[in-house]
């Protein structure tokens, strides 16, 4: 997996052991570097604030702006 602006993701060492034998190119989806699945809560929770995808709130939830989609 693609280090994220040259720097390693958190979750990489957790996400590599927990991969599918049987990828995503499987589902037709192409060109993913750092698609992880299967996260543990703190492993997702330590992704989502390094990819700067989300933001933590009071009381633990995670915030994120989906924008038009939802």
């Amino acid at each position: 997996m693609k280090p994220f602006f040259g720097i390693k993701s958190p979750a990489a060492g957790i996400a590599k052991a927990l991969a599918s034998e049987f990828g995503l190119d499987n589902y037709g989806l192409k060109n993913l570097n750092m698609a992880y699945w299967n996260l543990s809560v703190p492993a997702l929770y330590e992704e989502i604030l390094f990819r700067r995808e989300g933001n933590l709130a009071a009381d633990g939830p995670v915030i994120v702006d989906t924008g038009i989609h939802t």
